[in-house]
């Protein structure tokens, strides 16, 4: 559906809310320099806010970091004090042997800070037989030992780590605990027979309190230090911003104020050492009065009406040429983009957009305003800006469709109206996400030629519901799409005969047959030339406006490799079959070289995988083995010692150095390391 055909529709119906009255609206008046002040205090209020929430998770993440290092040591340690000269497990009936351990115990607290140690054995699921109970304090140690001596046995329901423990879920379990004797970290791990069996539970309580305590007290310094220096410093700007800038706007404000009732041009008097934009405003504003005043001048010698309308022509052509230029491209690795635009007259309603998002997409949009002029121009550029703003916030292409609908309710006296076509591709994966206002189907190309299947929409600024729909489509390698506005499908012949859907659609149809490879401009400049021919020797009879992106892609590899580092030229060739010769791609294939061979030498794995994936300005490389457990990503996180780097430490921290980002996942008995890479 093309504004023509909304245009047609709206013929003879009642005017409604499209003549509504220009009302004028009082607005508070607040000073430049107070709403600065404003935005800055909101600013902080914000920042205090998303510090204090990533302050208490930092705080419980530290601890619970700090704990399970600890915890981990101290309980392998126990186990080995527990069997050492002991295979037959006396200890739990004899009270000496009992006593030996507890000792140890507390020498274990005693160098690691844990609070208690104990080991205990099952009787039931709800009774527990202590063994051994030992705390790095004295007083500590004299009340659980009281409390849970030798061969106690205490009543309490089963702890979910426990549990864990028991299901084979987990090898050793970790559970926050808050009773009597205060709010502990508690770390267990069962005491295992050489055949598997569980025989009792070796405990380790770390106090957080401390910790959190600590850390609190330093971000009450750090905050405090930080809101007087921010605060200092808010002064110091707000002091400077008036010197600097508000007074000069002030001033020239009075200034434009005195021109635009007197017409008395006033030569600036500012004195300042430095050049910058509000200079620039005032060198302009004094060029600009001295201009107006001729001009003035100049325009009395012609008619008002014709001066009228020849500003307003040559303002919206300004504003159309800087928005929608006749011609303008987009180009990556996998994705190329060319819009077109050809007015009627000198100012058209038409626009086109694209850009980047992020890495991995991109957006294009097209849209036809009613009418021509300066009112169509000023609307294009608010339809145009609105649309930007809102796909720049993360709306999906229909969300930002319908907000502008809605905003244009309140905000839309000229009742004009759009018909817009808005989509998103995202590269990874070939997905088109589109939304459509009342705009024609677009054209699919490549191997085959299809209009894009579309919900019609109802065109901006008609009605309050829109209910713009989005819908997709998996774009495949080589495919493009066309999208355009109804000056290319109703140009007519000498005849009269529109050129059609049917036309667009051959021009495209011959330009895959002798070009299959054809580039987004050639396919533009082929339809232009051909709507052209089409129609020569008539004037253009509405505006020309297009798009075209066509989508390669992403270059991807799976291999499977043996755990041989002889293995690692199959790496290098894949690489290289995506990547340069230069720095970037000689990085890519160090980093590669160095987890390859870190799970070689390390992993003691005997399946290798790796899938490679070419993308927009990135290599994604994602391997995967079966060996022991190994998590490279928080390993050596502090500076490692001299032994450490002999055992691919160095190479990690390399790695860690030359990747982009850096992932880590645990998939059932697999590893899974995924590096994005810069190309």
């Amino acid at each position: 559906m093309g504004i023509n055909t909304v245009r047609k529709i709206l013929t003879g119906r009642p005017a409604g809310r499209f003549n509504m009255e220009k009302t004028t609206e009082k607005k508070i008046r607040l000073s430049l320099i107070t709403r600065i002040a404003l935005l800055f205090l909101l600013a902080f209020i914000l920042a205090c806010m998303i510090s204090l929430a990533i302050s208490q998770k930092y705080l419980f993440n530290e601890a619970v970091s700090e704990s399970r290092e600890v915890a981990n040591a101290a309980l392998i340690g126990a186990c080995d004090i527990i069997w050492t000269g002991d295979s037959e497990l006396s200890v739990l009936n004899e009270p000496d042997k009992a006593k030996y351990i507890h000792d140890r115990f507390r020498e274990i607290c005693s160098r690691t800070g844990l609070k208690y140690m104990y080991f205990y054995t099952m009787e039931s699921e709800d009774a527990f037989r202590h063994i051994v109970s030992a705390a790095g304090a004295e007083e500590d140690d004299q009340r659980i030992n009281k409390e849970y001596g030798f061969g106690s046995i205490r009543y309490r329901k089963m702890y979910d780590a426990e549990r864990d423990i028991i299901d084979g879920k987990e090898a050793i379990a970790q559970e926050f605990v808050s009773n009597e004797y205060g709010y502990v970290c508690m770390w267990v791990t069962p005491l295992l027979t050489r055949q598997g069996e569980i025989k009792g539970f070796i405990g380790a309580d770390y106090d957080i309190t401390n910790i959190i305590n600590r850390t609190k007290r330093n971000l009450m310094i750090f905050g405090t230090v930080g809101f007087m220096a921010f605060f200092l410093t808010f002064l110091f700007a707000v002091l400077l911003m008036q010197r600097v800038v508000t007074s000069p706007i002030v001033n020239l404000s009075r200034r434009m104020s005195r021109f635009t009732s007197e017409k008395k041009v006033e030569p600036g008097n500012r004195k300042t050492f430095f050049s910058d934009e509000i200079t620039d405003i005032e060198v302009s504003f004094d060029s600009m009065t001295r201009e107006i005043v001729d001009y003035i001048g100049n325009i009395r010698e012609l008619t008002k009406e014709k001066v009228q309308s020849q500003t307003q022509v040559e303002i919206a052509r300004r504003i159309q040429l800087g928005i929608a230029p006749e011609n303008s491209e987009l180009r990556g690795d996998i994705y190329d983009i060319h819009g077109f635009c050809r007015p009627a007259v000198q100012v058209g309603g038409d626009f086109y957009d694209f850009f980047k998002l992020g890495e991995n997409r991109v957006f294009i949009a097209i849209g036809d305003i009613s009418g021509k002029g300066i009112s169509a121009a000023f609307f294009m550029m608010m339809i145009r800006s609105a649309l930007r703003e809102k796909i720049k916030a993360g709306r999906q292409p229909d969300e930002a469709l319908n907000e502008i609908n809605d905003d244009l309710q309140s905000r839309n006296p000229e009742s004009m109206f759009a018909t817009v076509f808005a989509a998103v591709l995202d590269l990874e994966k070939g997905i088109l996400y589109y939304a459509n206002a009342g705009h024609n189907a677009p054209v699919i190309f490549g191997k085959e030629l299809r209009e894009l299947e579309i919900d019609p929409g109802i065109a901006l600024g008609l009605f309050d519901q829109s209910d713009i729909r989005l819908m997709s489509t998996t774009m495949s390698d080589g495919e493009g799409i066309f999208i355009y506005t109804d000056g290319f499908t109703e140009a007519i012949d000498t005849d009269h005969k529109p050129f059609g859907v049917e036309g667009l659609s051959g021009v495209i149809r011959n330009i895959m047959d002798d070009t299959p490879r054809a580039l987004a401009s050639e396919v533009a400049a082929r339809v232009v030339d051909k709507t052209d021919e089409y129609s020569k020797g008539l004037e253009q009879f509405d505006d020309m406006t297009c798009v075209s992106l066509i989508y390669h892609e992403p270059l991807k590899k799976k291999l499977s490799i043996l755990p041989e580092l002889s293995e690692f030229y199959k790496i290098k060739e894949a690489l290289f079959t995506m990547v340069s010769d230069d720095d970037p791609g000689k990085n890519i294939v160090l980093a590669c070289d160095e987890i390859f061979a870190n799970i070689v030498n390390y992993s003691g794995a005997n399946v290798i995988t790796l899938d490679l994936l070419k993308g927009d300005g990135y290599i994604k490389a994602c391997f995967r083995d079966n060996g022991k457990n190994f998590n490279p990503v928080d390993h050596n996180k502090d500076i490692p010692e001299f032994e450490q780097l002999d055992s691919g430490g160095m190479g990690l921290i390399l790695v860690k150095q030359i990747a982009r980002e850096m992932i880590y996942n645990r998939e059932g008995s697999y590893n899974v390391l995924t590096l994005i890479l810069d190309n």
